[in-house]
């Protein structure tokens, strides 16, 4: 699928970014902020204890430079048990998203 500015310029390129959560009964949900150095807004997916896939579509010109950026809330089933708070980034040229 090609982008409205690809369709304009000729020069941008749609590319996927997955997510995908395990399914793991002690987790209540896992919520994960998604964001891209070229034109992607963050998006934010929340999924169950069955996990679950998401794929967003980024735009850009050089897709193998983009940098994705996430920050991933983890909350347990036990109440007791911390919530947990992981961040990090991937880029394309380096194995990828």
């Amino acid at each position: 699928m090609e982008s409205i500015r690809g369709q304009l310029t000729g020069s941008y390129e749609d590319f996927p970014i997955s997510v995908v959560v395990d399914a793991d009964e002690i987790i209540s949900n896992v919520e994960i902020a998604v964001s891209e150095s070229e034109g992607l807004e963050p998006v934010s997916l929340v999924f169950g204890k069955e996990g679950g896939t998401g794929t967003l579509i980024g735009t850009s010109t050089n897709p193998s430079e983009v940098t994705v950026r996430y920050k991933v809330k983890l909350n347990y089933e036990p109440a007791k048990w911390p919530m947990i708070e992981k961040s990090g980034s991937a880029q394309a040229s380096e194995g990828g998203f």
